[in-house]
C-alpha cells in the first residue's frame, strides 16, 4: 500500500507547490528498507527524491522534509516532500488548464504491444491511494468537472474522484493489483485496463474567473 496526502497551491502563473505526505506499507515498505540496507542518510534522501521527481514534471524541484521509520519494521515508512512544479497550468486566454493526474503526468502504457506470449507477473500484489487538494489562484473556479471514473478489471481496479469544494480542488484515486499474475488470455483485458487509466489521469481541468453576479 502506498498513501499520498497533498496539499498544494497553484499560481496565476500555472506553478504548483505545497507539501506531499508519502507513506509505504508493509511489503512496498519493506522493498524500500532492504533497499536502503548499508546506504547512508545522504543516499536514502536522494534515492527518494530522486523517485519523487521522476512521478513528476521534468522541471520539477523536490526536496525532504522529513522521513520517518527507515528502522521501524512493521510500521509504515513516511515521508514529508515540498514540492515545486513550473507550469503545471497552461494560461488559455483568461484561463488556465491542467490535468487531474497531479503524480502521473509521466506515466507511460506498460504494455504497449498489442500481443503477448507469456503470462504477465506482477512482484506483489499492490494498492494505491492519493487524497489531493490544489488551492485555486484567488478569485478562479473551475469551469467544469470530468464526470467521476470507475474501472473494475476483476484483479485490477481504479477509481478517480475530482470534486470543487470552493477554492479548493479535491482529487482522489485509488488504483488496487491485486494479482501476482495474469494470464495470456486475459492479457487484453489488462492492457485495456492500462489504457482506460492513462487516458483519466490525463484529462483536463479548466479553471477561470469567478464572475461576479449583476447588480440590479
Amino acid at each position: 500500500m502506498t498513501r499520498t496526502v497533498g496539499n498544494l497551491k497553484l499560481s496565476d502563473e500555472g506553478t504548483l507547490k505545497g507539501i506531499l505526505d508519502v507513506s509505504y506499507e508493509g511489503q512496498e515498505a519493506l522493498s524500500e528498507r532492504q533497499w536502503a540496507i548499508g546506504e547512508d542518510d545522504v543516499m536514502r534522501r536522494e534515492h527518494l527524491e530522486t523517485s519523487m521527481k521522476s512521478l513528476l514534471r521534468m522541471e520539477a524541484t523536490v526536496k525532504i522534509l522529513s522521513v520517518d521509520g527507515w528502522e521501524k519494521t512493521g510500521e509504515p515508512l513516511k515521508i514529508e516532500y515540498e514540492i515545486e512544479v513550473p507550469g503545471y497550468a497552461t494560461p488559455a486566454g483568461q484561463r488556465l488548464v491542467f490535468p487531474l493526474g497531479v503524480l502521473h503526468t509521466m506515466d507511460k502504457h506498460p504494455f504497449s504491444s498489442p500481443r503477448r506470449i507469456h503470462e504477465v507477473y506482477f512482484e506483489f500484489p499492490t494498492q494505491s491511494f492519493e487524497e489531493i487538494a490544489i488551492e485555486l489562484p484567488p478569485g478562479m473556479q473551475a469551469e467544469g468537472l470530468p464526470l467521476n471514473k470507475k474501472a473494475d478489471a476483476g484483479a485490477v481496479t481504479y477509481q478517480l474522484v475530482a470534486r470543487s469544494d470552493g477554492s479548493v480542488m479535491r482529487i482522489t484515486r485509488s488504483r488496487r493489483i491485486g494479482a501476482y499474475s495474469v494470464a495470456v488470455r486475459e492479457y487484453q483485458v489488462l492492457r485495456k485496463y492500462f489504457e482506460n487509466v492513462l487516458v483519466e489521469d490525463s484529462r483536463q481541468v479548466t479553471i477561470r474567473k469567478a464572475v461576479s453576479p449583476v447588480a440590479k
